[in-house]
């Protein structure tokens, strides 16, 4: 019926900005797991329907500066010569085409969810605890001999053991691609290839038709990253191998870094296109939400002294900091939200219905709910609250932390370099940080502690 909002301060609603970006298809994320366990998820910005036939994955193998023919998988024939349309806003995910139950060895199939998973043991036997003691579960594998002179491991499957979705990747496909390695190698990147998306069926010799690239085309990140065998991040760790990555929401278009051109990878600034997942985590293919879609909603600040819905449906809403005095609702219903702060002094709400929310800090003084519904609640392993965001020159860090873990605080600007860094020295559990920020121009940073990133803007 209506919404009200008296004193309203700091609103900043960030949405879609069209043009050059959100006009063509890119990467929304990335695979690569063990065995084969290995796809890449396209995502349509535009607000149209797009046809995929003309579009193909290529694989630049090992700092290659071009793609054979058997080393590109177009998706149009992949479908048999059927039209494959990609609707607005919508991904489609291309995983390794390895399906024979059967299949040892290189041949061992794409995860699809009936695996055998039992607690996890350490070197001595004993079950392998997470931070509250409790034993952690996981893939049981066996030894098989693929030849040579060491044994091979591989996860123990079959359709006798429970069916669990996080460890499906084959049912999250819309498609599979190169099924025989000599035929195609396309999708049997191993965190040192640089995976294309082009327009057509070949690479241009200009590269003009690629569109989007995981890693650099013609940089082999062996011999740069000699240690990691891939691009790396900010902290040295391989970023496209033994990972699951989905793209920032901030993303509008693909990114194409060509050696040839001059370009490189650059750790300080190109991970942060990405948001990291473990090895092996297929949660995040078919989540992904973008700005380039006018249902979702960004909100950097929000401070409101009383808020009043009587129904607020949203696809997504990624909230930096939201500071109410009193929120009234009789019905939220919300498919994704992501809050660093919310400070509510009062809420009163009949129905909220949320299928995920991550959260770094609430704090609410009173709440008063008739009906909620979540699908999952999660707070980071390691538990940051930043604050006030914008800032005028000073941050507030609350950090939680291990009692007695070491911290570091980095500041990085847009380009990627260092301009401010701490070591607050051991923690005890619940400290508040201040950082002063006085001495730097005002502009968008990031601010990285252990490896966990945030975007802040600085308003003088």
């Amino acid at each position: 019926m209506k919404s009200i909002f008296t004193t309203l301060i700091l609103l900043s609603f960030c949405f879609p900005v069209f043009g050059q970006d959100c006009g063509d298809l890119f990467f929304s994320a990335y695979v690569e797991g063990s065995n084969n366990n290995k796809a890449v998820e396209i995502y349509n910005p535009t607000p149209n329907a797009v046809s995929l036939n003309n579009y193909s994955i290529a694989r630049f193998s090992n700092g290659s500066t071009s793609a054979a023919v058997n080393y590109i998988a177009n998706i149009g024939e992949l479908a048999g010569g059927n039209n494959v349309n990609l609707p607005p806003y919508s991904t489609f995910v291309v995983a390794l085409d390895k399906r024979d139950e059967n299949g040892i060895c290189a041949d061992y199939p794409v995860w699809d969810g009936n695996l055998y998973i039992d607690v996890l043991l350490d070197m001595i036997g004993e079950p392998i605890l997470d931070s509250s003691g409790n034993p952690v579960s996981g893939p049981q594998y066996e030894e098989v001999d693929c030849g040579g002179a060491n044994l091979s491991f591989y996860p123990i499957h079959g359709d006798e053991y429970p069916y669990m979705e996080e460890y499906d990747l084959a049912g999250k496909a819309n498609i599979f691609a190169s099924p025989e390695y000599a035929i195609n190698r396309a999708m049997y990147f191993n965190g040192n290839d640089a995976v294309a998306l082009i327009a057509g069926l070949s690479v241009e010799n200009d590269y003009s038709n690629v569109i989007d690239v995981v890693g650099v085309i013609g940089e082999d990140p062996s011999d740069i990253f000699p240690a990691v065998g891939a691009w790396i991040d900010s902290l040295g760790n391989p970023l496209t191998k033994d990972r699951s990555l989905i793209r920032i929401p901030e993303q509008m278009s693909g990114t194409v870094k060509i050696s040839s051109n001059g370009d490189q990878w650059d750790p300080t600034t190109d991970p942060y296109e990405w948001t990291t997942y473990a090895r092996n985590d297929f949660s995040i293919l078919g989540e992904y939400q973008c700005i380039c879609d006018p249902n979702y909603m960004l909100i950097d600040t929000m401070a409101i002294d009383t808020m009043v819905i009587d129904t607020m449906a949203v696809d997504t809403m990624d909230i930096d900091t939201m500071m109410i005095d009193t929120m009234n609702i009789d019905t939220m219903m919300i498919d994704t939200m992501n809050i660093d702060t919310m400070m509510i002094d009062s809420m009163n709400i009949d129905t909220m219905m949320i299928d995920s929310m991550n959260m770094d800090t609430m704090m609410i003084d009173s709440m008063n709910m008739d009906t909620t519904g979540t699908g999952y609640f999660e707070l980071d392993k390691l538990n940051i609250s930043i604050f006030p965001n914008p800032s005028q020159g000073w941050l507030y860090l609350n950090i939680d932390a291990a009692e007695g873990e070491n911290v570091r605080i980095r500041i990085f600007n847009t380009n990627g370099q260092m301009v401010q860094s701490t070591n607050p020295g051991l923690l005890t559990r619940n400290r508040m940080i201040e950082v002063d920020l006085n001495d730097l121009e005002s502009g968008i940073y990031f601010v990285e502690v252990n490896g966990i990133t945030r975007k802040i803007i600085l308003q003088k």
